[in-house]
């Protein structure tokens, strides 16, 4: 009897450790701040798209937009507004998507100087001074998926559209990333877009997005934008992403005027260039444009693009704006 019970005293003392060691594994993980973009969904997101100083192209590796080739010498600077913001050092943007991945280079598993297995190794090294947002990783974007350019995602798709989404998904589980389709291409197989997008839902939780127009219909993505609508409704898709009108928005009226077009607000997270929004805080245009997000249900809104051409660095009216908005 005595063994009996000294045996179950030692079993409750392990379960006991075991519990704690779990809690403070818990603990740790929340402490490091390394959240994973596969649970619920925000119910408001502060987003920028983080281009990196080379201005929104593709992280040291070649491309034909933009002419960077030379590999991108990344600093903590560049960053550090977005991971601290001031007074109280925490992250400005609750999300944050790094652009580009070029999707051949993923289909390939590219492994070179700039690239391990088609992943820039800049934006890798990017990532991990992240690990207090949400962080998605863009594939495509204009040097990538753009019909004026290289329509690289329409062909990787149409190649292998299940292996790439299994590939993306792989990317997205070892970096603890989302995805962010940035198709700029409204002449790509959408049935092949969509495989990519079952694919990808088949071997991960990570959210996904899609990159649209500003407006709904009307503009040169409108099979995208009809598209991204049917995927989001199926819930193939986190929520969808409406990019910038063509030019640097200056007025309330102009950024906002193409947004009323959508049918489905709360899956959409609008976009606003972040120069003007850097700038022009104090004649009231950004807490405006936040508002006018607030009162439509919008999921929320982006800024484009931090950290190239010069722009975003120490923005310290985003960072007011995000306290109000996120409520933190």
């Amino acid at each position: 009897l005595v063994f009996i019970l000294r045996h179950l005293l030692l079993s409750d003392r392990m379960m006991i450790v075991l519990r704690l060691s779990l809690v403070l594994a818990v603990v740790c993980s929340l402490v490091q701040g390394d959240l994973s973009p596969s649970g619920p969904i925000p119910s408001r997101v502060f987003m920028t798209w983080y281009a990196g100083p080379d201005g929104s192209t593709n992280w040291g590796e070649a491309t034909v937009y933009g002419g960077y080739s030379a590999p991108i010498a990344t600093s903590e600077k560049d960053v550090d507004w977005i991971n601290h913001r001031v007074p109280d050092g925490k992250p400005t943007f609750n999300v944050v998507s790094l652009s580009f991945i070029n999707p051949f280079n993923l289909l390939n598993q590219r492994t070179d100087a700039a690239s391990t297995n088609g992943v820039p190794n800049a934006m890798v090294a990017e990532r991990k001074n992240l690990n207090n947002s949400y962080v998605f990783f863009s594939m495509g974007g204009v040097g990538w998926a753009s019909e004026s350019y290289h329509p690289y995602f329409k062909q990787a798709v149409a190649q292998n559209a299940t292996l790439l989404g299994q590939l993306a998904a792989k990317m997205a589980n070892d970096y603890n990333v989302g995805i962010e389709i940035d198709n700029e291409d409204d002449t790509i197989d959408f049935v092949q877009l969509e495989a990519f997008i079952d694919s990808y839902r088949a071997h991960t939780n990570n959210w996904i997005t899609m990159d649209t127009d500003a407006a709904q219909a009307g503009w040169s993505l409108s099979l995208t934008a009809a598209n991204a609508v049917k995927f989001v409704q199926a819930g193939k898709l986190s929520w969808i992403n409406a990019m910038v009108s063509n030019y640097p928005d200056t007025l309330q009226d102009y950024t906002t005027k193409y947004w009323p077009t959508w049918t489905v607000k709360d899956h959409v997270v609008v976009s606003e260039w972040i120069q003007y929004s850097c700038t022009k805080d104090a004649t009231g245009f950004l807490p405006g444009i936040i508002e006018y997000v607030e009162q439509s249900n919008f999921r929320g809104i982006s800024f484009w693009a931090s950290g190239g051409y010069g722009y975003g660095f120490n923005c310290t009216f985003i960072e007011a704006q995000g306290a109000k908005f996120l409520g933190n």
